[in-house]
């Protein structure tokens, strides 16, 4: 099971606005600017969710073995201090 931003205090996508920086495209694992983790908006039609991207397997998975599946997808990076907040625990 991944991790999730889940802000208690406001909408996924506030959250987003707030915090975070849309990218056209996730960084490579190495490439991700220190002190920041890349995260991914999905639509789920009924909900939303913003996945994090905690390790490069994560994003592998994210990246690679969900190719196929063609929900409307977003990419951002965030502050890890941020995101830590939302998520419950350390990066």
């Amino acid at each position: 099971m991944g991790r999730y931003i889940n802000p208690t205090d406001r909408t996924k996508e506030e959250w987003l606005r707030e915090f975070a920086t849309e990218i056209d495209a996730p960084y490579a694992w190495e490439a991700t600017p220190p002190g920041q983790v890349q995260l991914c908006w999905v639509d789920n039609i009924e909900f939303t969710a913003v996945g994090v991207m905690y390790s490069s397997h994560e994003l592998a998975y994210w990246m690679e073995e969900l190719r196929e599946d063609f929900r409307p997808r977003k990419w951002y990076i965030a502050p890890a201090a941020e995101v830590e907040k939302v998520t419950g625990g350390p990066i």
